[in-house]
């Protein structure tokens, strides 16, 4: 249940330390609403507050770039420094500094301030690749390594000028142009196996590969790239779609044109006004109870997991967040499952969640229906009412909201499958089997072609 997929890294210094609610000592926590982002954050007020802003700005530019938009705000938690969010998740190291996480609840994204306020630079490049990564996650669902990095190597060079609402795509990065003007470029083939890269100095050339690859799509090779890209976005694996849209061109030939790319260092960029960002920012005092919550959320041991519902339960036992994440956090086989959802529903009737939940111990439809219509955007009942009843408009809602969600996706096949779409059922297993989770894929649903 607490699985996450980490798509970005990045490290700085610092000793572990986790962090703590009021009620125990620790700083005010407050949460953030902006129309696309929800954060949760320990840090200094202004800090959150220009953290959304910024994230704001940024999400305007990104709508300019890719042909789909997130349509549910994005889930931000944002660390006075990187030695707390590196004391939650140790398996990545004490000196974590930003994340984007997926698991059962949705997607998330992680910050830590402290780093960021030393350089402003850094905090906009790690913003920009988070973000990139998600627009990507909606815009194109099976993104191979290179293009999945190449892009975000590639946006995260975005300049943005907020007096003019206005950004420069396609700036040259010095680190990678040094780095393929040393090592040359790596063969698009290469980047396709994904090898893991051993050392620092194969990483960088990697990464800089990529970036260069995706920056000559875009500049030489623009219409073909698109069609691509568009391809991507319909669900065809990306081989398949690579292969149709540049075949005018051979390996050797395409390899050609990227190297002369390199070597004549004419890298093009793109200059355009982007919508006027969202500064509408809400703020409210994060209960004590619902810290312990967002933060049994994070961690990756589950003795701490337990810690932080116990201290949680010692603030407020029937807080609805600090409810709801025991129950993420238990199992529909155990025990107290029934009697935890039946506290939820009976203390939290509007609550979304409960009702979800419900659908795992009583009548399953009339809860799920229950649970959309106070949150239509749940992708998980959505999903679940959608195998529920075979209704292939709710499975395709679903992962609209949540295309990076194996489960949906597999819905969807399954869906599609009973229907006898078995083309499109069978393209969507192949889709969310692509897709990493560390949950067990269920079995291909069986398709008669009607």
């Amino acid at each position: 249940m607490k699985t996450f997929a980490l798509l970005c890294v990045v490290f700085t210094a610092g000793c572990a330390h986790v962090p703590e609610c009021t009620a125990h000592g620790g700083p005010v926590w407050n949460e953030l609403k902006s129309e696309h982002f929800v954060m949760r954050s320990d840090a200094d007020e202004h800090v959150a507050k220009n953290t959304v802003l910024e994230l704001e700005r940024i999400h305007s530019a990104l709508q300019l770039f890719f042909t789909a938009s997130p349509t549910v705000p994005l889930d931000v938690l944002l660390f006075r420094n990187a030695r707390e969010l590196g004391a939650l998740m140790p398996s990545l190291g004490e000196e974590v500094e930003s994340a984007y996480a997926f698991s059962v609840r949705g997607e998330r994204l992680l910050l830590s301030g402290e780093g960021f306020l030393a350089d402003e630079h850094v905090q906009h490049r790690a913003m920009v690749r988070e973000l990139t990564h998600r627009f990507s996650a909606w815009s194109h669902w099976l993104n191979p390594w290179w293009l999945a990095e190449g892009l975000g190597a590639y946006l995260e060079g975005a300049t943005i000028d907020p007096a003019l609402d206005t950004v420069l795509f396609g700036g040259a990065s010095r680190d990678f142009v040094q780095a393929l003007s040393m090592w040359g470029l790596l063969p698009l083939e290469e980047l396709w196996a994904n090898k893991p890269s051993i050392g620092p100095r194969a990483t960088l050339h990697r990464y800089a590969s990529a970036w260069l690859w995706v920056h000559f799509f875009f500049n030489a090779e623009g219409a073909a790239f698109r069609r691509f890209l568009g391809e991507l976005q319909t669900g065809v694996p990306a081989r398949e779609a690579f292969s149709r849209q540049f075949s005018h061109l051979t390996v050797e030939q395409l390899e050609a044109k990227a190297r002369e790319y390199v070597r004549v260092g004419d890298f093009e960029t793109e200059f355009l006004v982007t919508p006027p960002p969202s500064k509408d920012v809400k703020t409210a005092v994060l209960p004590p109870a619902s810290v312990h919550a967002v933060l049994a959320s994070v961690v990756s041991q589950r003795d701490e997991v337990s810690r932080q519902i116990s201290l949680g339960r010692e603030v407020d036992a029937s807080n609805a967040d600090l409810l709801a994440e025991r129950i993420w956090a238990s199992n529909p086989t155990a025990t107290e499952f029934p009697s935890l959802v039946e506290l939820m529903t009976s203390q939290h009737p509007e609550d979304a969640r409960g009702w979800y939940f419900a659908s795992f111990v009583g009548e399953a439809d009339p809860a799920l229906e229950r649970a959309l219509t106070l949150d239509p955007t749940m992708w998980q009942a959505l999903s679940s009412r959608a195998l529920l009843r075979g209704d292939l408009e709710l499975a395709q809602q679903a992962v609209r909201i949540a295309p990076w969600s194996q489960r949906a996706v597999w819905v969807l096949s399954a869906v599609l499958a009973r229907r006898g779409d078995c083309v499109r059922a069978a393209l969507q297993y192949r889709v969310a089997k692509a897709i990493p989770d560390a949950r067990e894929l269920p079995a291909e649903e069986p398709c008669t072609q009607r």
